[in-house]
């Protein structure tokens, strides 16, 4: 199959902007670990308290434990409490209360008189150094407050980074490498921010036009311009907010806490009636759920259809941990045998990644072998043996691909 156009794809993961300041999947699971505002009724912080819980539960594999890990598990014990204690909502009902009871242990999040102050019968906590303020008086309501507490917590660490870039040798290595594309560039991220448009010559249309004074989420321009340079947050944004009915609000100076004030006050839920907290961000392992929404749908179906039609795919950063993400990429890769994929990574860890060798680009065959392995992530888009040769990695990083202009040796 021959692509249609000559766009380029190009995907950018959380790995991408680290040289930026953006906190890694590591910085933002050690936050929510130690956040103090929630709490067990022994004082152990309730982000570290859940992990411990699931690092009980994965012993034999507690690296695949992070923050979205740990987002799942509230959003799960949401739905539980709301499917049992809510018994007039039928809307969030599930069959897990059914079967299972809470156990003895998730009393030391629940025995809120030992915990937290109380106020004209509702617990609370005080509005804190995240502008997150808890207010709840049953369980469900609790973990309510406690998940849009720690996304509060993400919005917060993003905020420091990107609403301004503190870099000025790297804005304008990234300028030359979008200057040596010449060809429209349609830039798909899974990061929560919009840094690169800020600090790009090249002016990227984000999925918003300006509606009665205010960015107003653009579908049909998202859905039948494809020939228009583009960066889309597939999984939210900081700056993303929701006012009814459903219609989404772009700030590109201004981070949104406490999102969607004024919407219709509906939770979404997925297939199996689990209740799906409202959130500026798609993080947890719900996302195949939340992309049906707005304005996820839409840029997820342009990613896709991106994908097939395109002959180049370059990928900063990325870690292949999302399945949805990944069948676009398998889709596109088995469709179009003209298509190939540059992947920029850090692959390196006991050398000096400043030192040029032979071995900075590496394909899946040859003598890059050896640094390719499972967790890197590229079996999950591969499904043949040919289609190996399709795939160039720079392995030691965005900073030095940028620094020494590895544009010149892609694919």
């Amino acid at each position: 199959m021959k692509a249609m156009n000559n766009n380029i794809v190009m995907l950018i993961g959380a790995g991408g902007m680290i040289p930026w300041g953006a906190p890694t999947t590591n910085k933002l699971t050690e936050i929510i670990r130690t956040d103090r505002s929630f709490k067990t009724y022994t004082g152990q912080p309730a982000g570290d308290w859940f992990y411990n819980k699931l690092a009980g539960l994965y012993h034999k594999d507690t690296q695949s434990i992070n923050f979205e890990t740990i987002l799942n598990s509230i959003e799960y014990l949401t739905t539980f409490t709301s499917s049992k204690y809510r018994d007039s909502i039928s809307m969030y009902k599930n069959i897990m209360p059914a079967f299972l009871e809470e156990k003895e242990s998730l009393m030391e999040l629940l025995l809120f008189d030992r915990i937290y102050e109380k106020r004209n019968d509702y617990w609370y906590i005080e509005r804190n150094k995240y502008k997150s303020v808890g207010i709840w008086n049953d369980y469900d309501y609790f973990f309510d407050n406690l998940y849009k507490h720690y996304i509060n917590c993400i919005v917060n660490n993003v905020e420091k980074y990107a609403l301004k870039s503190c870099n000025d040798i790297l804005d304008k290595q990234w300028n030359s490498f979008i200057g040596f594309i010449n060809s429209i560039t349609r830039i798909y991220t899974t990061n929560y921010d919009a840094l690169i448009p800020k600090i790009s010559d090249k002016h990227f249309f984000e999925g918003f036009s300006m509606i009665d004074n205010q960015l107003k989420f653009d579908n049909k321009k998202v859905l039948k311009e494809s020939n228009v340079d583009c960066y889309y947050n597939l999984h939210g944004s900081i700056h993303f907010d929701f006012d009814f009915p459903y219609s989404v609000t772009y700030n590109p100076d201004k981070a949104v806490y406490n999102f969607g004030n004024g919407s219709s006050g509906i939770d979404d839920v997925d297939q199996d009636k689990r209740k799906l907290i409202k959130s500026n961000l798609v993080s947890g392992y719900n996302k195949s759920s939340r992309i049906l929404n707005t304005p996820y749908a839409q840029f997820y179906h342009s990613f896709y259809t991106d994908c097939i039609n395109t002959d180049k795919i370059i990928i900063i950063g990325y870690s292949f941990g999302d399945n949805h993400v990944n069948s676009a990429l398998r889709t596109a890769f088995g469709l179009n045998d003209n298509l190939k994929i540059n992947i920029i990574d850090c692959m390196v860890y006991d050398e000096d990644v400043s030192i040029k060798t032979e071995y900075d680009w590496i394909t899946i065959e040859g003598k890059g072998d050896a640094f390719i392995n499972e967790d890197f992530g590229v079996h999950k888009i591969i499904t043949k043996k040919e289609q190996r040769e399709r795939i160039k990695i720079y392995r030691k990083g965005v900073e030095q691909f940028l620094k020494h202009e590895e544009w010149f040796n892609m694919l």
